[in-house]
């Protein structure tokens, strides 16, 4: 069972991020998005199970897409390269044979404020919106064979900048295929600079977050807005006020409608 660590990157003038990410003897798809246009990026790799690919692009999805094309894992590991990886490849790959009834595999990520189940537990609609990017691994040939991607209208450097991973997760549900956590850490996050796309809970925020929503579920689109409303309220009443808030995911939601 092949492991391939999909790594999305921007910028990286040679390959010293998979070595920091502590990556550098296993599997991996690095995409590298240039958009500085004086720099010279690392150049491209084709060696056995290890490719580097530098792009004129930018968009988190768009690269989380193009490393899914351009893997031949069986697992994938969704990587962003600040992540530090300390459980071994093949203790993965175990996972998935503990649990084969497993598409998808969460694990823990050390290095935030997150509380986690102390259990092994199967993750339906709810549970996985609290999800981060970097705790997803999957089976490619599930993914694949569903037609399920990352959607390209969100996340960093897209119109709506976040909530691609919640989408993902959803459309992997809707397809019925099976996410199952387990307490085990796959490594440490060092969020150590700024975030590329969270500069407050301010209009763009909302809006964007409404889109999400909408995006994951028309049906469910009224409760998932309020819930999140009243659930974030004392984190962002000092910024803006609940009836604004909702107007603008509001706004998100119409704007989303207006593109399709």
């Amino acid at each position: 069972m092949k492991i391939d660590y999909l790594v999305s990157t921007m910028n990286q003038p040679d390959a010293s991020v998979v070595g920091k990410m502590n990556i550098a003897e296993e599997n991996y798809t690095v995409i590298n998005q240039v958009t500085d246009g004086e720099m010279t990026p690392v150049a491209n790799v084709h060696a056995p199970g290890q490719k580097i690919l530098s792009v004129l692009d930018k968009g988190l999805s768009k690269s989380r897409n193009m490393a899914i094309r351009n893997s031949d894992g069986d697992i994938c590991v969704v990587c962003d390269d600040d992540m530090e990886y300390t459980l071994p490849a093949k203790d993965i790959a175990r996972y998935y044979e503990r649990y084969p009834q497993a598409d998808l595999i969460l694990f823990k990520v050390d290095g935030t404020t997150k509380s986690y189940w102390d259990k092994p537990t199967e993750v339906g609609f709810v549970k996985s919106m609290k999800a981060m990017s970097v705790e997803i691994t999957f089976r490619r040939d599930r993914i694949v064979s569903n037609g399920i991607k990352f959607d390209e209208d969100f996340g960093a450097g897209a119109k709506y900048f976040l909530g691609e991973e919640n989408i993902f997760l959803w459309d992997c549900l809707r397809n019925d295929l099976k996410i199952v956590f387990v307490p085990d850490s796959i490594g440490t996050l060092h969020n150590d600079r700024p975030s590329s796309w969270f500069t407050g809970y301010n209009s763009s925020y909302f809006v964007s977050k409404g889109a999400v929503f909408s995006r994951m579920s028309s049906w469910f689109y009224t409760p998932l807005v309020l819930q999140f409303a009243i659930r974030k309220h004392k984190e962002y009443h000092h910024e803006v006020r609940f009836s604004k808030a909702i107007t603008d995911m509001w706004k998100g939601r119409k704007e989303l409608m207006k593109d399709s």
